[in-house]
């Protein structure tokens, strides 16, 4: 786990350090861009999300984990809620979980991914059935072209 290089890193900085990291591993933009949308993206990032729940940002909301004054858990279960009243679809939502997960990880915050998996549920993934066309319908379609 990497710590904060100081105490007094600012939401932006700890973000920028992070999206950082995050290339480091890929050399890629596209992980980046889905991070970023993922804390700090337009209506339902992780940051609207803090400011609206909680009236704080990530770096503030890790100092009140720490300290014991919120579960880390209480919170990324509010967050899946919060996106899944948004509407957000749940492939979305799992992908910026992941995202929000490995940067509270990077913040210094434990999260251990067998607790998610018992408290946190995530919106399943639903799957349309294709179904084949009726013989009839085809012959109908080639009789009159």
């Amino acid at each position: 786990m990497l710590k904060l290089q100081k105490q007094t890193q600012t939401h932006e900085e700890a973000l920028k350090s992070y999206l950082d990291f995050v290339y480091t591993s890929s050399h890629s933009d596209a992980p980046i861009k889905a991070y970023r949308i993922a804390i700090a993206g337009g209506k339902s990032g992780l940051r609207i999300f803090l400011q609206q729940k909680y009236n704080r940002n990530e770096v503030q909301l890790v100092t009140r984990i720490k300290n014991q004054d919120l579960n880390v858990y209480k919170v990324l279960r509010d967050y899946v809620i919060f996106l899944d009243k948004r509407e957000i679809k749940p492939k979305s939502i799992r992908s910026w979980f992941a995202a929000v997960k490995n940067y509270l990880t990077y913040l210094d915050v434990e999260v251990f991914s067998e607790k998610c998996k018992q408290l946190i549920k995530s919106p399943k993934i639903r799957r349309l059935k294709k179904e084949a066309l009726a013989k009839e319908l085809i012959l109908k379609s080639l009789l009159e072209n």
